[in-house]
Order: C-alpha cells, then structure tokens, then sequence
C-alpha cells in the first residue's frame, strides 16, 4: 500500500491508520498500538519503506506473510506533532482514500479445530449430562464445524456461538451405558478452501455406573459396653448386585458382625470399649463392573463412670461460753471453747486527774 507527502510542511508527517487507529509515525511501526489493533503481536510482519524524490516523500506499507488478523481498512494520513516528537497529536482532513484488506484464510494447523470437554480416559458416569466442545479460528470465510458420532453426522443438542474471532460448537447428551465405545470427533471444512479439512476426537468413550454410597451411625455416642450399628446405603442405577466390605480399624472380626441385603449393610459391634473412641468405620462398595465407591463415620465412645464410695463426716463444732466472774475489785472472763475453759484477767484502771 502507497502513501506520499509533500515534504515542505516540517510539522506534518504520514501516519498509516487501520480501522481509524494509528500505529506507525512516518517510518516508525508502533508494535504496541497494531497488537492491540490486531488482538496478537504483529512481530516483524509489518514495515514501511521510505523513498524521497525531491519535495515528495513516499512511505509505502508492506505486510509480510498476511494472516487473517491483518484483514481492515488501511488508510494514510497527515498527522501533525510536536516540535520534539513524531507523536501524533492530531490527524488533519487530509487523508488518503480507504484500502480495504480482506485476507481469506483457513484456522491454524495443527491448533484447530480443538476438542475439549473429556480428558484422555473419557470416561463419564451414566446418567451424567456431558458436554464437549468444538473450537476453531472463524477462518474467512467462516468455517463449518461439525460433531461426528462414530462418522455420522450429528444434528441434535447441538449449538454455535462466536467470540472474538473464535467459533465454538458445543453438543450435550445424557450418558448411558449404550453410549460405551463410542467415538465423538468434530471436523472442519472450507467452502473457499476445498482442499482444506481437518478434524480432531476423543477416545472411544467408556460409561461407567459409579455406584453412590453413604455410611450412617445408629447413635452420635455410644456408651461403653453397649453395642453400635452403622449401615452402609448403596445406590446404582444399572446395577442389580452390590457388593459390600467393612473396615472397622483394629477391632477384631469375633466383636462385630455384618449383615447385607441388596443395596444395604449393617455392621453391628457387639460391645463397645474405651479403645474403640475415634476408629474409622469405612463402608467399600463394588458394582458389577468393578466400579467401586466408599464413605466413613468415626465411632464415639463415652466410658462409664468408675465405681464410687460413698462417705460421710460430722464436724464437731466448737462451742463457745463466756462467764463474768467478779474477783476482789477485777473482772474476769471465762471462756470455754470444745471443752477448754480459759480465763482472762481484766484489771481496771481509773485514773484521776492531779488537783
């Protein structure tokens, strides 16, 4: 793309805008105003080439190895700045007219078209909702996607939606155990680009019936000496038989027993002990397909109160008497305390005052 000035206007320089934003100054690319033009780094893709005849300077843009973020309109323009930089601080009316580049192009290999949404194993759990998504560049001109199911063409639970360049195509279904060795892969086509193809999958999927399993307590304490139950509750929803296995810590197989039924067991501890305080009762459940699932409760144990002797005591109390006895003139007292009499002289002194 060409572009030229007259040069006798020191103030002014050419400015290369795409989409009305500026990212070059005279032959300057500005790398951080085109990324952000562009939406990824431009590299060293672009660049201007200056030439000078006379009072006309020419500064033409040349985009290397176009890709389809390059597509918008270009145009160049005066700008004019400052007497220290070759900032543009104003773009004039004078401006060159509107170049429109659309760049047809097909998504990057091998990136896409990417299946996400199950991990390498892809196994699910039947009755699970499951949803995997197609993703690919847009591509010009927009590309088709399509969810395969074991080569054929999928068409329901299927939607599209488009961000920022990128085109999603999601597809859902209810896992069930029919769906086991099923291969889902997604392909890419172009309209434009007939040679172009691509496509990505996942591993055949395996349904599994993950059994749920709950273990319950028949009391939040137990007393020691007294017996506890826990029942363990299992639940499939393919599964006619359900396997169960206890594990109760150190307590010895002789203390509890276990009795199942279809879908339940019940561990009874015959008598509890001190030791038993905080053992891990674990409840293992195994489905038909070897799916296993497990759930614990801890056993709480209270002792009882050790035996006590009951005791009594009668404190004697000490009792007290007081007798006045008069002796020649002094006063006495007697005091008598449990028994023991004490006698307190009391001598009173009178003092007259000296005439």
């Amino acid at each position: 793309m060409h572009c030229q000035q007259n040069l006798s206007f020191w103030f002014l320089f050419v400015a290369w805008t795409k989409d009305s934003e500026v990212f070059s100054a005279r032959h300057h690319i500005d790398k951080v105003a085109l990324e952000n033009i562009n939406g990824e780094d431009p590299e060293d893709r672009y660049w201007i080439i200056k030439i000078y005849q006379g009072d006309v300077g020419k500064y033409n843009l040349v985009i290397d190895s176009i890709k389809g973020v390059d597509s918008g309109n270009y145009q160049c323009a005066i700008c004019q700045h400052s007497s220290t930089s070759y900032v543009c601080t104003a773009i004039t009316d004078f401006k060159s007219t509107v170049a429109t580049l659309n760049v047809l192009y097909t998504p990057s290999v091998p990136e896409y078209p990417e299946c996400t949404g199950l991990d390498s194993s892809a196994t699910v759990s039947v009755g699970t909702q499951v949803e995997v998504t197609c993703v690919s560049e847009i591509g010009d001109p927009k590309v088709h996607l399509q969810w395969n199911k074991d080569g054929v063409p999928l068409s329901s639970t299927v939607t599209e939606r488009e961000d920022n360049n990128i085109l999603y195509l999601i597809y859902t279904f209810i896992a069930e155990l029919s769906h086991t060795g099923m291969v889902l892969s997604c392909s890419s086509t172009s309209s434009h680009f007939t040679s172009y193809s691509e496509s990505c999958n996942f591993n055949a999927l395996n349904v599994v019936d993950m059994p749920v399993v709950a273990v319950t307590s028949g009391a939040a304490v137990y007393e020691e000496g007294s017996p506890a139950n826990f029942t363990c509750s299992a639940f499939s929803s393919t599964s006619t038989a359900i396997t169960f296995e206890w594990f109760v810590g150190n307590i010895p197989k002789s203390r509890y027993t276990q009795n199942d039924t279809r879908m339940e067991s019940v561990l009874t501890i015959t008598s509890v002990i001190a030791s038993d305080h905080q053992t891990a009762i674990k409840c293992v459940v195994r489905n038909e397909q070897g799916q296993t699932a497990q759930d614990q409760v801890f056993l709480e144990v209270i002792s009882r109160p050790t035996n006590m002797i009951p005791t009594s005591r009668i404190d004697e109390q000490p009792q007290l008497t007081i007798t006045r006895v008069p002796d020649d003139g002094n006063e006495s007292c007697s005091v008598a305390i449990g028994g023991t009499v004490v006698v307190y002289s009391i001598v009173l002194l009178i003092v007259f005052p000296f005439l």
